[in-house]
């Protein structure tokens, strides 16, 4: 209890591949979580809810060019998603994660990112604030405005 508050604390938990489990010891529940489904745990509430996780966005409305100074970027449409996780990293392993953006403005800004070649992986996220499935795709920074005739979203 906090300043005559309770604090609840909420867990999540999203299962790209295989099985989980997830217990409610407040309540003594439990859930088998597959592949493919999440769920929130709120110790307030007994029954643990799956439900499906997001798809992937769309990786072609992602762009694969960023012209700096002009580094904002829309996020694709996907259906069920409030929101968007975006991580850049050098390479397509993530071990080394460059940026983390939680997007709830519908763009995300690529600003602080050096030029050259990058990884972005983007997720949709839901209403109960589970993340989705990723799409990744490569992008490349450079100085300057593209070409006439060319967009600086491709």
């Amino acid at each position: 209890m906090q300043n005559g508050r309770l604090q609840l604390s909420f867990s999540s938990t999203e299962v790209i591949e295989g099985l989980a489990h997830a217990d409610n010891p407040a309540h003594g529940s439990g859930a088998g979580i597959a592949a493919g489904k999440g769920a929130v745990l709120n110790p307030a509430v007994r029954e643990i809810k799956v439900v499906d996780l997001l798809k992937a966005p769309d990786p072609s409305a992602l762009p694969t060019q960023v012209f700096q100074p002009e580094t904002r970027r829309p996020m694709p449409t996907l259906k069920g998603a409030l929101a968007f996780r975006v991580q850049v990293a050098p390479t397509n392993a993530f071990t080394e994660i460059v940026q983390d953006q939680l997007i709830n403005n519908g763009s995300a800004d690529f600003e602080s990112l050096p030029i050259g070649d990058w990884f972005a992986r983007v997720r949709g996220i839901d209403g109960g604030s589970l993340e989705g499935f990723d799409s990744l795709k490569r992008i490349k920074v450079a100085l300057g405005r593209p070409a006439a005739g060319a967009s600086a979203a491709t």
